[in-house]
């Protein structure tokens, strides 16, 4: 399966696969490691990427959803196991998780589902949109470094699953200052593969 196109429906999806969601403003090695980490640690047959269309919390993403569609293309291009999916379109309001795995469920009739975020949102996962009914739906992978405590974080009736995956911690945000700032390539090694810088550059993205 190719992930350069949308996510196909019906018998082509099948097993266990990871849903990972996000603005990827714009995809880096953070992201990439934790869900390649995580798969590698679990028994997930592919990761479902799912660029936000409408973030019900945070503000609009600095860059289209055509230019993060065609920077995560380049970023996972070397993951031949990961999908693509510009489901969040297809929803009627904003991008709530609890709405995407229905969606995803209505799509992908028979498999098995996981979602996969990082340690720092465990804290916040009581203030998710109807957060006991995607409790329910699905269950959580999360990724901590050795020493993060992420056991007692958990909410009642979430099952969370947590895998040790290192350091994987990047910001999108200090990515985008640092273009802002410093805008050549070599600001940007270690932090984002070089099709995505070359690309951003390419298009001028995040320039003030």
């Amino acid at each position: 399966m190719s992930n350069r196109e949308d996510a196909p429906p019906g018998k082509m999806m099948a097993g266990h696969w990871g849903v990972f969601g996000g603005a990827f403003d714009p995809i880096h090695y953070g992201h990439l490691n934790l869900a390649r980490r995580i798969q590698e640690r679990t028994d997930l047959d592919g990761v479902l990427v799912i660029p936000s269309y409408r973030p019900p919390h945070r503000s609009e993403p600095e860059a289209s959803f055509a230019h993060r569609i065609h920077m995560l293309t380049l970023g996972t291009a070397n993951e031949t196991d990961w999908l693509i999916s510009t489901i969040e379109t297809s929803l009627d309001g904003p991008g709530y998780a609890v709405d995407v795995v229905a969606a995803l469920r209505q799509t992908y009739p028979g498999i098995e589902l996981s979602f996969i975020i990082g340690a720092d949102q465990v804290q916040y996962l009581t203030t998710w949109h109807d957060s006991e009914r995607l409790f329910a739906s699905v269950p959580f992978i999360t990724g901590t470094r050795p020493g993060t405590d992420v056991e007692n974080a958990i909410p009642p009736g979430c099952r969370l699953r947590y895998v040790d995956v290192g350091e994987v911690a990047l910001s999108s945000t200090d990515i985008r200052s640092a273009l802002r700032h410093q805008r050549w390539p070599e600001v940007l090694e270690g932090m984002i593969p070089p099709p995505v810088v070359a690309y951003i550059l390419e298009h001028n993205l995040y320039s003030d």
